[in-house]
């Protein structure tokens, strides 16, 4: 008796876990779809505003601290001219 109990048991829990799979995971993905979407959107976002700070023919170099800030621009190195071929 004891073991057709926790068989029924087990069953009854299987059938709600694909119910609720069925339903509910499927929203679940969305809201994380939508999420990663809405972060890649505001990444871009940054990265264009980020681009028009740069006029055609500008040239930059960022350098590291040491003390692990991100970047910082500096005026060290040299000027290289450039000629297309």
């Amino acid at each position: 008796m004891g073991l057709l109990r926790i068989l029924g048991i087990l069953l009854v829990i299987y059938f709600a876990m694909r119910l609720i799979s069925r339903f509910l995971l499927p929203f679940i993905g969305r809201y994380f779809v939508k999420k990663a979407n809405e972060s890649m959107q505001e990444r871009m976002r940054q990265q264009r505003e980020g681009d028009k700070i740069y006029q055609d023919g500008e040239v930059t170099i960022r350098k590291a601290n040491k003390s692990g800030n991100k970047s910082v621009d500096g005026e060290d190195g040299e000027y290289v001219d450039y000629e297309e071929v």
